[in-house]
């Protein structure tokens, strides 16, 4: 028998404090601590899509992620993790993004990274975008066109990573593009 409820959009989703406690530090304040909520039978979550909601909670029961996750999901849920201080769940977000890393995403990743400080991803991204191998590549990239009109500070951090592999090689330098 489940012992608490948390509404999440227009979903209920029932399930045992103790679960949620145990993996959660943010969950085991609110339901054990000294706030309101370990009062409340009913739990409200808001900024949470209630399929990313789901996702999580079948993650604190199971403790598995599928690598097969879509990757937005996982992006999703990762925010949620480090949101919610669910921290294993985070660190199997980050380790799935990272392994499925490629140059169609990094842009996404490395905004989302960013915003939500999470290092180790962005790092990945920022190599990604300035590796000279790929300059091609991001030619053809919308999301890299679209970062440096509505992401000017990202854009000014790859390009300044980009300036400084390419200082030193002169007009050989493999990444034009990123010239001022």
């Amino acid at each position: 028998m489940t012992d608490c409820s948390f509404s999440v959009g227009d979903e209920i989703f029932k399930a045992h404090r103790v679960m949620m406690g145990a993996q959660s530090d943010y969950f085991r304040a609110q339901l054990y601590g000294g706030l309101a909520e370990q009062e409340m039978k009913m739990i409200p979550i808001k900024d949470v899509e209630p399929y990313v909601f789901r996702t999580l909670i079948d993650y604190v029961y199971t403790n598995f992620i599928p690598e097969s996750t879509p990757v937005d999901l996982m992006k999703r849920l990762l925010v949620v993790a480090d949101r919610y201080h669910i921290k294993d769940l985070r660190v199997k977000c980050e380790g799935n993004l990272v392994g499925r890393l490629s140059l169609d995403k990094a842009v996404d990743c490395h905004i989302l990274a960013d915003k939500h400080w999470f290092s180790t991803i962005k790092t990945m991204c920022l190599n990604l975008l300035t590796d000279p191998n790929n300059s091609k590549g991001l030619y053809l990239n919308q999301e890299y066109y679209a970062m440096v009109h509505d992401y000017p500070s990202q854009f000014a951090e790859v390009k300044e990573k980009a300036k400084s592999m390419t200082d030193g090689l002169g007009d050989t330098a493999p990444t034009p593009y990123y010239r001022s």
